[in-house]
């Protein structure tokens, strides 16, 4: 059983995980995710074949005393479904990804005499791995700096961050002709996380007017389910195409020629596998900053380009983006440096370890 946060940061590298246990064990191996009910889960998780079961939970609202009045009541509530769900299933292990989500599953598999893992992708554990980092059998980071949070280090396995194995390796013209882009224009791609990103959604429209003006470029933008955005792109006469949610996110990456994107742990892991110069935007709000500690390494290593989300407003994205498209020798510094960070083969070193700590061949 995994259970990850109902966001695609939390569920992807929960799929990279699972796809290596069914790679291994073929039909001898089920597996069945916990949910929070989200519509994106059910469809992520419904499309991949694998089973769902719904629990309640919630996370804290920071700063909200009222919006926190029932979060105990309902993780009790969410704690008693997953042991119930965890007897009924009768799992072989749980696995957490991160998220508030993961608490009440690894707390039940331990109530339960289970053996739990917890995968976590940023570099600053959060809070839901730093409490359960007690229950957890082995906990695999992402960053050596995230066990500095951690109460029990001995646990912690050093891994990567698992993403899809196919990134990195579609090749260009087919990732285009999926998304009816041309070949002969140089493509940025714009990620916001799988809800988008508010910000940037804001200045893509703005700059429409100016991106427009630059006969080699198109988008390719992923937008999150604001159709107002995808109203604006369509009408705006830029070349590309815009999109609530990218599903092939291989050949979304073999499409770009640079990368404009949120600092999410998973989305540098996914970017540095796919070798890809970027701009990062971190999310400004996220728990202690940690998309920019997420983002400092890639930076500085010169794979991406820094700027604030208070600073996003009043960049010249259109010219900061035109020139890069201008300078190949940077472009190609970048993308070296971006693919010397890509950690490959997460996954399937994470289910290596679990399978010795199972006694499994």
């Amino acid at each position: 059983m995994f259970a990850g946060g109902g966001t695609g940061g939390h569920l992807f590298p929960a799929f990279a995980i699972a796809d290596e246990f069914q790679r291994r064990l073929g039909s001898n191996c089920q597996i069945r995710f916990f949910i929070t009910g989200r519509d994106l889960e059910r469809k992520l998780i419904g499309g991949r074949g694998y089973g769902m079961t719904r629990i309640n939970v919630r996370g804290l609202k920071r700063g909200s005393l009222v919006g926190n009045a029932l979060f105990l009541p309902i993780l009790s509530l969410g704690i008693a479904q997953a042991i119930a769900k965890i007897i009924a299933f009768n799992p072989d292990l749980v696995v957490g990804t991160g998220g508030y989500l993961s608490f009440p599953a690894v707390l039940g598999a331990k109530i339960t005499r289970r053996p739990a893992f917890i995968q976590e992708q940023n570099s600053f554990a959060g809070v839901a791995t730093r409490q359960l980092s007690r229950f957890a059998d082995l906990i695999f980071l992402a960053y050596e700096q995230a066990a500095a949070r951690l109460a029990f280090r001995e646990k912690c396995i050093l891994s990567g961050n698992p993403v899809n194995t196919a990134i990195g390796t579609v090749e260009r013209e087919q990732a285009l002709a999926r998304f009816n882009l041309d070949p002969t224009k140089q493509t940025l791609l714009i990620l916001g996380g799988s809800q988008g990103a508010a910000s940037i959604n804001a200045k893509i429209t703005s700059s429409l007017p100016d991106f427009q003006r630059l006969a080699n470029l198109q988008l390719l933008w992923q937008c999150g389910n604001h159709p107002a955005s995808i109203a604006s792109f369509n009408s705006s006469g830029v070349a590309g195409k815009a999109l609530a949610f990218v599903e092939d996110m291989p050949a979304a990456y073999a499409c770009a020629d640079l990368i404009l994107c949120r600092a999410g742990a998973l989305t540098l892991a996914e970017v540095t596998a796919a070798a890809k110069p970027s701009i990062v935007v971190p999310y400004p709000h996220a728990t202690d900053d940690h998309q920019t500690k997420n983002a400092e390494t890639l930076v500085e290593a010169g794979g991406a380009i820094l700027v604030k989300d208070d600073q996003l407003a009043a960049l010249n994205l259109v010219s900061l983006v035109q020139q890069l498209f201008s300078d190949e020798a940077k472009l190609f510094a970048m993308s070296s440096a971006a693919g010397s960070l890509g950690r490959k083969g997460a996954a399937e070193a994470i289910v290596q370890r679990i399978f010795e700590y199972m006694g499994w061949r």
